[in-house]
């Protein structure tokens, strides 16, 4: 059986995807690296606000890390 059927969904989807969805076009490789350069709540606070426009689901998941991050997909299974 092959690993991603283990993977939660949110794991089939980056930055890049929920910016498209949201933005309708192409995010430039600055605008990513600015995105990676946030404070984690800073990030979190714009991908919410990505996946309203774009309507996807997002969830919190705590990390290994104990930060808090948000999970995002068009729609979770469960």
């Amino acid at each position: 059986m092959c690993y991603t059927e283990y993977m939660a969904i949110e794991c089939a989807f980056s930055f890049a995807d929920l910016f498209r969805a949201a933005q309708n076009r192409e995010p430039t490789e600055q605008e990513l690296v600015a995105l990676y350069a946030l404070p984690q709540d800073l990030r979190n606070e714009k991908v919410q606000r990505w996946a309203q426009t774009a309507g996807w689901e997002t969830r919190a998941r705590v990390g290994t890390d104990g930060q808090t991050y948000l999970a995002f997909a068009p729609k979770f299974n469960q």
